[in-house]
């Protein structure tokens, strides 16, 4: 367990293990209500963001190629 800052406040973080024969370690980090906040599999790591940010313009298409 440890104490994390979350979009300026102070959060107790309770973790836990998932590892075995056969399965990719996992590790998780909760809240004191038991929500999901962190999470990493092998090499990913995946953080609750409660205001994400999400780039509305369309990626350009690639010109190269042959003509």
């Amino acid at each position: 367990d440890f104490e994390a800052e979350f979009g300026g406040r102070k959060v107790m973080l309770h973790g836990y293990t998932h590892r075995g024969p056969g399965i990719i370690p996992s590790y998780y980090w909760v809240d004191g209500s038991g929500r999901l906040l962190v999470a990493r599999f092998g090499l990913s790591v995946l953080v609750y963001n409660q205001n994400p940010q999400i780039d509305s313009q369309p990626a350009k298409a690639w010109e190269g190629g042959v003509k």
